[in-house]
């Protein structure tokens, strides 16, 4: 009980500090809130991710996203079926998450969702092109 309740205090201070634009504070209470929860949480992640997104960590970013399950970049070693897509994205928009090359799905599709797209923002923005490319397609 009392870990739910620093976790739900730690989540209300993350988004408070990221609707304020304070990064590096945003940052550090997200940063604690993935470590509490092992990584478990998704939506944590992702917050987490867009604390180093808007503090132009980008790579940082995706290494938190991919690290904890969210993305699988380095096993797209070749591109998807336009079928293999549709199925990833049905799963994800269903409630299975989405997990590319045998990834780990999430109980959150919107977060697996939200992780690509920042994923695929950060990567954009840091001339890892090709690589977006890739988890875009």
């Amino acid at each position: 009980m009392q870990k739910e309740k620093l976790q739900s205090k730690l989540r209300a201070l993350a988004w408070d500090a990221l609707s304020k634009r304070l990064d590096v504070r945003a940052s550090f209470y997200a940063d604690k809130l993935v470590t509490l929860s092992q990584g478990q949480i998704p939506s944590d992640v992702v917050l987490l991710a867009q604390a180093y997104h808007q503090g132009r960590h980008y790579r940082r970013a995706v290494h938190v996203l991919e690290r904890n399950g969210l993305l699988a970049i380095k096993d797209l070693s070749e591109p998807l079926s336009r079928e293999q897509q549709r199925v990833l994205f049905t799963q994800a928009v269903a409630g299975g998450g989405v997990g590319v090359g045998g990834g780990r799905s999430s109980s959150s599709s919107s977060s697996s969702l939200e992780g690509y797209l920042l994923a695929a923002q950060c990567l954009a923005a840091s001339d890892r092109c090709e690589e977006c490319l890739l988890l875009l397609e």
